[in-house]
């Protein structure tokens, strides 16, 4: 109701009382007309011009009727918030780790997890994580502990696609200058289509992160001035392989 606020006020003002020229006798809200019937305290089929001694009690009765809807809206969201499971347990999700990555028979990667709820450690697995035309979903030993019977299949959707965004997160790296790790690092070039194989201490500039036409992500990078991707499963492997340098070596 805020948000028509300006509305309400001029339905209510003195202005309009006096400028009808009802001077002589004030209604306790005034005659003005509200832009929106949903907001009025009149009627649809009735004039504001009438005996307004008589209509007190009608202008009352309509008042409250907006009043109750208005916390009745109110009250339906409240309750939504109370009912969601997850929304009362999301900041009970703490501490989450990737354990390990390895690529699996599909030759896609599987991320293993760890992270905390009500102070206990659990474990997860998600398989072909890097699949583009579907979320991956999350198997975890909470999902079959008795304790927490009260988690539907509702509840585990949105807790694999909180976990899964917090992982997706993690493996986009920052821009700036990183160390070569790994001898012989595969670097696809994004122009010719060259493969470029780095020697360990190699350094690299990462331009940014983005995705491609498939949905999958990459990293764009700089090394010796030419311009180069790094796609598939080597993008979920950067920061194994990789590490950013500190800002005085920059």
């Amino acid at each position: 109701m805020i948000i028509k606020f300006d509305e309400y006020i001029k339905e209510g003002s003195e202005f309009n009382q006096y400028d009808m020229g009802q001077n002589g006798v004030q209604s306790f809200l005034g005659y003005g007309f509200a832009t929106d019937p949903g907001l009025s305290i009149y009627s649809n089929d009735s004039s504001p011009y009438t005996d307004y001694y008589a209509r007190s009690a009608g202008t009352t009765s309509r008042l409250m009727q907006i009043t109750k809807g208005v916390f009745n809206e109110i009250g339906d969201h409240v309750s939504s918030r109370k009912n969601d499971r997850f929304l009362i347990d999301i900041d009970e999700y703490k501490n989450i780790k990737i354990l390990r990555i390895s690529e699996n028979e599909n030759l896609k990667i599987n991320v293993y997890i760890s992270f905390d709820f009500m102070e206990q450690e659990f474990f997860g697995i998600y398989r072909n994580y890097n699949i583009s035309y579907a979320k991956p979903k999350l198997d975890s030993e909470l999902f079959s502990n008795p304790t927490y019977s009260y988690m539907d299949k509702e509840y585990y959707l949105k807790l694999s696609k909180f976990l899964y965004k917090k992982i997706f997160n993690y493996f986009i790296p920052k821009p700036g200058l990183y160390r070569n790790l790994k001898n012989n690092n595969i670097i696809k070039s994004d122009d010719m289509g060259n493969i470029m194989y780095l020697k360990e201490g190699k350094i690299i500039e990462v331009l940014g992160y983005n995705l491609d036409e498939n949905n999958d992500p990459y990293i764009h990078l700089k090394i010796d001035g030419k311009k180069f991707n790094i796609t598939g499963n080597n993008y979920f492997y950067f920061k194994w392989r990789f590490e950013q340098m500190n800002d005085e070596i920059k």
